[in-house]
This record gives structure tokens, sequence and C-alpha cells, in this order.
């Protein structure tokens, strides 16, 4: 939109054209809620796999509506299951997202049923109501769980072993480095940045250069949210789903984002990166893209076996390891490190996600533990 605003639409697979019941949807249902546009576009694929199952089992929504004849438990169950598996049908998602989907297309089908009912003739309204209440108790049986769909891991930042690996094949015109060398200077910012602050890729790469303050002391990176930020015209934007903060950077990582910037400004090498303002851009100078951003941690998977299941999220788990790593040195007062870091990683306070972030060095404390309990126990019995 002309005010920078982002929208998104489902278009009809048949005719190419937005689909105009769900267009009235998200005016009226989601836009006013002030979802931001990561959130519309996860609602529509909720809806898109409703319709999609609807069109496969020849389902005219609107005629079900106004015979007061809605989804039955079959029909659910292939909703549950389709909200259950990956778009390519190769594996299944996680439960809470399913139920995510599952329970949008719900709301968008109610949507439709106020509709419906506005020119359908009163006599009908009573029996379409009573009929779509026991619907609405059928649909919540079979919501998805958080339980089903796919078990995930916690997922743990980096070992020892591989976090020296990283920080060595990532340096300018190191033997190890996978990428290509006129590119070498950017992607070191952008892996040491994300390393060092643990920054979401939004964040890292809505970053511009009025965020980042180099002549301070220390050197500070601030994250801004701007949902409708008229600069951002990527078809995947950055996005901050995360609180803003002021972040100190120490004087390496200084260095490292000063000679990035001092290629970027060269026309030469990024010539149309004058054109926008974001700190990272693509070789032609365009803002770098979210896709781009991940294929860098494709490249460094794909060159060194050893880290198989790095990417930026990864990073973001392994620097609230170091923090929690941090904690166990220096003893600081749990309540001030827990205010801290909610600050550093753009949480709330109330936020239980300090809890959720740093489990590799939970876990690590606790496997000593049990080691050293269970030696104390063989001890006794071999006395």
């Amino acid at each position: 939109m002309s005010d920078g605003e982002v929208l998104y639409l489902l278009a009809d697979t048949k005719t190419g054209l937005p689909d105009a019941h769900v267009i009235r949807y998200t005016f009226a249902a989601i836009r006013p809620t002030g979802a931001s546009s990561s959130t519309l576009r996860s609602k529509l694929r909720g809806i898109r796999i409703g319709l999609t199952l609807m069109r496969d089992l020849n389902i005219d929504i609107e005629q079900r509506i106004s015979s007061a004849r809605f989804l039955g438990l079959e029909e659910l169950s292939r909703l549950r299951e389709r909200c259950l598996t990956r778009s390519k049908g190769d594996g299944r998602i996680s439960g809470q997202a399913a139920s995510h989907y599952y329970s949008t297309f719900l709301d968008y089908f109610a949507f439709r049923v106020e509709e419906v009912l506005q020119y359908a003739p009163e006599h009908t309204h009573p029996t379409i109501s009573e009929a779509f209440a026991a619907f609405e108790k059928r649909a919540k049986r079979l919501s998805p769980k958080a339980s089903d769909g796919v078990s995930l891991n916690d997922r743990l930042g980096l070992r020892s072993q591989e976090r020296d690996l990283l920080l060595r094949v990532i340096k300018p015109g190191d033997p190890g480095n996978p990428f290509q060398r006129p590119l070498q200077i950017r992607n070191h910012a952008i892996v040491l940045l994300s390393y060092a602050l643990g920054l979401r890729s939004g964040e890292e790469f809505s970053l511009k250069r009025k965020d980042y303050d180099n002549r301070s002391n220390p050197a500070t990176i601030t994250i801004h949210r701007r949902p409708d930020d008229p600069d951002e015209t990527r078809s995947d934007p950055a996005l901050v789903k995360t609180f803003g903060r002021t972040l100190a950077i120490d004087e390496k990582l200084r260095t490292v984002l000063d000679d990035w910037l001092n290629e970027r400004s060269d026309r030469g090498k990024y010539p149309n990166a004058r054109r926008n303002p974001y700190i990272f851009v693509s070789r032609t100078g365009a803002p770098l893209s979210l896709r781009r951003g991940r294929q860098i941690y494709e490249q460094l998977r794909s060159r060194h076996p050893k880290l198989a299941g790095l990417m930026q999220h990864v990073l973001r788990h392994d620097a609230n390891d170091r923090w929690t790593e941090d904690d166990e040195r220096t003893s600081v007062d749990p309540d001030i490190s827990r205010r801290e870091r909610t600050y550093a990683f753009g949480w709330s306070d109330n936020s239980d996600m300090p809890d959720v972030y740093g489990k590799a060095s939970i876990r690590r404390s606790t496997m000593k533990r049990l080691e050293r309990i269970q030696r104390e126990v063989v001890d006794k019995i071999d006395e």
C-alpha cells in the first residue's frame, strides 16, 4: 500500500483472481485488529487449507450454510488431517501450528455464516443458528492439539567446538570460508552480528544505517519495530516480532560492521546500495532478502557437515546458552539476569522465553550433576 502497509491476498487457482469472500473477511475481521502482515499471511494459509479441501470434496460452503448442513465429523477429520500435513505432503507440522490453521478456517467459516444470514429468509435463521452451534461443538472436539503432529526436539545452541569452527570459517580469507570472495566481508558481518546478539532474521535484515551508531562508546545497534515501513519493498518483509531495544557491541564487532559498510559504499561493488537505507544488501544493492539470508547458513552447512544443524535461530539459542553460562561463571543475581536477558532479546517482562531458550546449558549442567550423583552412589557400593 502507499503508506507501507503490506496486505496479502488469497487467489483462486482457477481464475487467478483474489477470492472476494476472503478479501471481505480480511478487511472486516483481521485488519481492524492491527495484526501484522506475517500474521495475516499465516491466517490466509489456514483459510487456503480449508478452501482447498472444500474444493476437493466438492463442497459449496454457501449452499451448506443455507441448508443448515455444516461439515460432518468425517469432513472435519479430513480438515484436521490437512492442517497437520505439510503443504508438500512430506511429513507433518506441529500441533500448535495446525491448531492455528484449523481455528482460522473455522473463524472464516463463521464469518460466511453471518454473511449468509444477512440475506437468508428470516424463518430459516433459527434452524441455521441451531445447526451452527452444534457444528461448532463438533469442530472444537476435533481441533488439533499441541501434542499432535511432529514432536519437536528442543532446539539447542552450538557445542564449543562448533562455535570455534563457525567463528573461524566465516573470517574473510579463511580456507574454509564457503562464500565467494566479494561476499565474505558482508557475510562475516551478518553471521557475527547474529552470533553476538542472538538476533532474529527479521531484526537483522530490517536494520538501517541510522540504527547503527559507531560514534558512541560503546557502539550500539537499535532494533526498531516498523510494521508499515514505506522503505520495505521486499515480497517477504523483514519484520521485528520482539520489542525494540538498543544493544551495545564490542570493538571487534564494530570493526567488522565498519569494514562491511565501507564495502557497501563502493558503487562499483554494490551499484544501487545508496538507493535504500538497509545495512545489508545484495550484490545489486537491493535490500537483502530473508531467503538469501537463509542461504548463507545453507552454504555453511554444506561446506562443513559438523555444522549440520546451523541456522540463524540456532544462533539465537546459542546466545542464550552463553548468557546462561556467564550466569554460572559470575554468580549474578537470577532476578537481575532475567530482567537483563528479557531486554536484550526483546521479550516482555513476564515472558517465559528465558526458560525456553538456553536449554543446552541447562541440559549440560543437569548431566554433570547426574554424573556426580551417580558416581557418589557407585563409590558407596564399592566401599
